[in-house]
């Protein structure tokens, strides 16, 4: 939820003011704001999931050049073919992660989130950043 915004509704009741997704913010967009001043033109976003189109626009906006997701669940929803239109007109690299010995392991994010709704690597986790050469 936006900062501020505590008291909005959780709920799922989508055609109504009591769905979430009219009010919370997506991590894309909280690790884009909150990166401090820094400059993220060139750097690559690791996400838990593949973008939105809304979050594409925002990846695109800031200059960003490679996009890694651990899990496309909703690869089928219109949403998130627009965001693959749109990051491939802007020629932004997206690519699914095999998770090296240097990261965290698919057995510790199976363990620590659980299997949920098709994603054995876990949902709603923050951004993670690497690649951020230059700042």
């Amino acid at each position: 939820m936006p900062r501020g915004c505590d008291d909005l509704t959780w709920a799922r009741e989508t055609g109504t003011l009591e769905d979430k997704h009219l009010y919370v913010c997506h991590a894309e967009l909280n690790a884009i704001v909150d990166k401090k001043s820094a400059d993220v033109k060139g750097c690559t976003m690791y996400v838990t999931l593949f973008p939105c189109n809304e979050c594409a626009k925002l990846i695109i906006q800031e200059g960003l050049k490679k996009v890694v997701y651990l899990c496309d669940k909703y690869k089928a929803r219109i949403p998130f073919q627009a965001s693959r239109k749109l990051l491939e007109e802007a020629e932004i690299e997206f690519t699914d992660n095999n998770l090296s010995s240097n990261d965290l392991s698919r057995e510790h994010w199976s363990n620590a989130r659980g299997d949920q709704a098709g994603c054995k690597f876990g949902t709603q986790v923050q951004e993670l950043w690497k690649g951020v050469e230059g700042i």
